[in-house]
């Protein structure tokens, strides 16, 4: 793909994906996204979806892009734009799709924890992370997911990240291990009917297990 798409192009091809009763235009679609995302132009294009919000499909697509984008062409992008991704990232988890749909936030915490162990620039990353989200229930699970992703990448990486690397984020991890423990666990007892707990009665053992392998 030599020419950047708009928005409205990508979008109308998400609707058609998803809504177009004819098979062929769905396939085409659907061919059409996957050379889309392959591009560079799906950086800023998914950014722009996921800040207009304007349905689940387009929203998802967009956040799934971008968290698929950071893990296998993360190259693609100069250092000094780390930050600015890092930022437009967390805003994301504010718009109303986001916020209240859980397939979206989910590829949104990937695509920080990915973020995030790709750059080891971004220091204090896990105080950072408490300190945006410990402010509602919403925030807290936002919190949680981002840390578990976190933790198991660390221990179960995907990615290609040195040891070195992997090193320097145990290092950062420990001084918190202990804190964030006993965070999961008070968490855990004021908030037994919080969603995260209802639909994975695992996920806080795993959780911690994560952290204390990460620290190990």
């Amino acid at each position: 793909m030599d020419v950047a798409p708009s928005v409205d192009t990508v979008y109308q091809a998400i609707r058609t994906l998803h809504y177009d009763t004819e098979v062929h235009a769905k396939e085409k679609a659907s061919i059409w996204l996957g050379e889309f995302q392959k591009s560079v132009f799906a950086w800023s294009i998914s950014d722009a979806l996921l800040r207009e919000d304007r349905d689940l499909e387009s929203s998802y697509f967009a956040a799934q892009t971008m968290r698929t984008k950071i893990q296998s062409s993360f190259h693609e992008l100069p250092p000094e734009s780390y930050e600015a991704l890092r930022e437009s990232l967390f805003s994301h988890f504010s718009t109303s799709g986001s916020a209240t749909n859980h397939v979206i936030v989910i590829q949104l915490c990937l695509a920080v924890a990915d973020l995030y162990l790709q750059v080891p620039a971004w220091k204090n990353c896990v105080v950072e992370i408490i300190d945006r989200f410990q402010k509602s229930s919403t925030d807290i699970g936002i919190l949680l997911e981002i840390l578990a992703f976190l933790t198991e990448e660390l221990v179960h990486s995907r990615l290609r990240i040195g040891e070195n690397r992997r090193s320097e984020i145990r290092n950062e991890f420990l001084p918190h291990a202990t804190m964030l423990l006993s965070f999961l666990v008070v968490f855990r007892n004021i908030c037994p009917n919080h969603t995260l707990y209802i639909t994975n009665r695992n996920f806080f053992a795993n959780l911690i297990l994560n952290i204390a392998l990460a620290n190990y």
